[in-house]
């Protein structure tokens, strides 16, 4: 499964005001982090999940675009 994730590393970056890529990785993974945190804490999906060949989706799966204050959300975690 690849994820999506509503906050992009170039728009976290411009929040941060970080302009180098030293921290990309470690960026990258505060943004997942904040990610799962923002859909637990609304009990929604709101990262677009794209399947591979052999797997499937689990029943019932609703994907829901992020609205932008939860895209603020995740920012303000990051």
């Amino acid at each position: 499964m690849t994820i999506t994730e509503p906050v992009s590393l170039a728009e976290a970056k411009m929040h941060l005001r970080v302009e180098h890529s030293d921290e990309d990785g470690y960026i990258t993974a505060l943004i997942s982090s904040a990610r799962e945190y923002a859909e637990s804490f609304t009990n929604r999906l709101i990262a677009e999940r794209t399947y591979g060949e052999g797997e499937e989706a689990p029943e019932g799966e609703i994907v829901q675009p992020a609205t932008a204050g939860e895209k603020q959300a995740i920012l303000l975690l990051v």
